[in-house]
């Protein structure tokens, strides 16, 4: 992810010279609610292209995907896959891709699902499965990237569900190294080591409940 973390060592520059700087996501919360509220069809069958691994996709549609989903009603931000997680690390990706493909059918957008599934599909020599599941976590990640600047509380990125956060960090930003963490209200700070930027960093995440 080298070019993500050139994209950072830009974004933290830029911060240091100015507060306002633009985030490129050009769809705002109350939009995807009026599509999930009003025109659920255009919804599934947005989440349905996702599903497919769809690269026509433009950004703005992805994050109506993966913020719309965790709109819904009865969806589970602290959803747990033992089944999943147990499979994955036996290194039974068979079961675990079988596992997989059921949860995603009512948790489309979920990134520890989607990167086991990469994973799961690519230990078992299924490259087009395995490109499938990337297209999939890669759109989602670039529209976390995309949804703030995430370099001060007053534009954090924005998350569906905490383990979004964490797969984010750890499987996309790639850091050397988190050197710590803290809440502060309802934004989760998390101080990291990145190769290739000399100091360390803050990055800023928020729940999708309390965005704007």
């Amino acid at each position: 992810m080298k070019k993500i973390r050139l994209l950072l060592t830009a974004i933290i520059a830029l911060a240091s010279l100015t507060a306002s700087a633009e985030v490129n996501l050009k769809i705002s919360k109350s939009e995807i609610e009026s599509t999930v509220r009003n025109q659920p069809q255009k919804l599934k069958s947005l989440t349905d292209r996702f599903a497919s691994g769809d690269s026509t996709l433009s950004r703005e549609e992805v994050a109506t995907v993966y913020f719309g989903t965790a709109m819904m009603p009865g969806f589970n931000p602290g959803a747990k896959y033992t089944d999943v997680e147990n499979a994955y690390s036996a290194s039974n990706f068979e079961e675990a891709l079988r596992l997989i493909d059921n949860a995603l059918a009512s948790d489309p957008t979920n990134l520890a699902l989607l990167f086991k599934g990469y994973g799961a599909a690519s230990g078992l020599g299924k490259a087009d499965r395995a490109a499938g599941f990337q297209k999939r976590l890669l759109g989602i990640c670039e529209v976390i990237f995309g949804s703030g600047m995430g370099v001060s509380d007053a534009s954090p990125y924005i998350v569906a569900r905490p383990s979004d956060r964490d797969e984010f960090i750890a499987k996309y930003l790639q850091p050397v190294k988190i050197t710590g963490s803290a809440t502060l209200g309802d934004i989760d700070a998390v101080k990291m080591k990145l190769d290739g930027v000399k100091d360390e960093v803050i990055l800023y995440f928020k729940p999708l409940a309390g965005a704007k």
